[in-house]
């Protein structure tokens, strides 16, 4: 399986393949990205994170 470095750069297709490591990343976010607003529970899947 492919790691995941950023959410911000995942493509739309690239989503169902990538579909099980993108929740474990998601699950519990305590950050987001300012400027995609993409969420994610650590900032270094994020280019621009902010704690929320």
């Amino acid at each position: 399986m492919k790691k995941i470095q950023k959410l911000c750069n995942i493509k739309k297709n690239n989503y169902s393949i990538l579909e099980n490591e993108i929740i474990k990343i998601v699950k519990s976010a305590h950050f987001i990205c300012k400027k995609c607003l993409r969420v994610a529970k650590e900032k270094k899947h994020l280019c621009k994170s902010k704690a929320i």
